[in-house]
């Protein structure tokens, strides 16, 4: 099983924004499971 790890620079309140910016980081990776962190999409 492969594990990918998420780690980003959320903006509060910019959920559409902070989705992006994630699905930017993990268009590339190859993993099975992926860690992000808790409450990135509001920047909290």
């Amino acid at each position: 099983m492969n594990v990918g790890f998420v780690q980003n620079d959320p903006v509060f309140g910019a959920v559409e924004g902070n989705l992006e910016q994630v699905a930017e980081q993990i268009a590339g990776l190859r993993a099975d499971l992926l860690v992000l962190p808790e409450l990135f999409t509001t920047g909290y």
